[in-house]
């Protein structure tokens, strides 16, 4: 899941520190409601570490959720090796203005690889996580992020566990808006249905 609509970054705020806007947080709140809607519970909720992610997870999970939001910093970017590259891919004129799908990125831009090995990465921090926690199997786990690093994340996610990602490119690639979310079901490593929530 994408995180809410944050404030606008002010001269001197650390990017992390931009919390949700009231738009944000309804957008959030929304979600919730869909959430509960289709009966989700969530066994784990893991999150950014930026304040708009983390604001995202405690709203969305509301009363679907009982434990801690679990920070995982992978799920930034920024301090890792990739950071400069990625940044160069974000503003790229080929791709930039509002890219709306990963096809975009992969069709022109030469950072694709370290996008998809960052990706990689921060999908692997996440498995570690719900393995540690015993919740491989039979599980509804959700995870806040950013932007089209989230599309990312989910294709690389899949590729852990075996899942032929490339066949389910074209429905993961669209470019996730505030507060979206794509639900994977996943049986015996299986893809057994996609789901957009909008």
């Amino acid at each position: 899941m994408r995180h809410g609509k944050a404030h606008a970054k002010v001269e001197g705020q650390q990017d992390s520190l931009r919390k949700l806007s009231p738009e944000g947080e309804e957008q959030a709140q929304i979600r919730q409601a869909e959430f509960s809607k289709k009966g989700i519970k969530f066994d784990r909720v893991y999150s950014s570490p930026f304040d708009r992610a983390v604001q995202t997870a405690q709203i969305a999970s509301a009363g679907l959720y009982s434990g801690e939001i679990i920070q995982i910093p992978q799920l930034v970017h920024a301090g890792t090796p990739y950071e400069d590259r990625m940044n160069e891919m974000f503003k790229d004129p080929k791709v930039g203005g509002g890219v709306r799908a990963l096809a975009e990125y992969r069709e022109n831009n030469i950072y694709w690889d370290d996008f998809m090995n960052w990706a990689f990465n921060a999908a692997f921090a996440v498995y570690q996580q719900i393995k540690n926690a015993h919740c491989e199997n039979d599980s509804n786990v959700l995870v806040v992020g950013h932007g089209p690093l989230q599309n990312a994340v989910a294709l690389r996610f899949l590729k852990i566990l075996d899942v032929d990602y490339e066949r389910h490119f074209d429905e993961i690639s669209p470019v996730l808006s505030e507060s979206q979310a794509i639900v994977i079901n996943i049986d015996c490593g299986t893809v057994t249905g996609i789901e957009r929530i909008e």
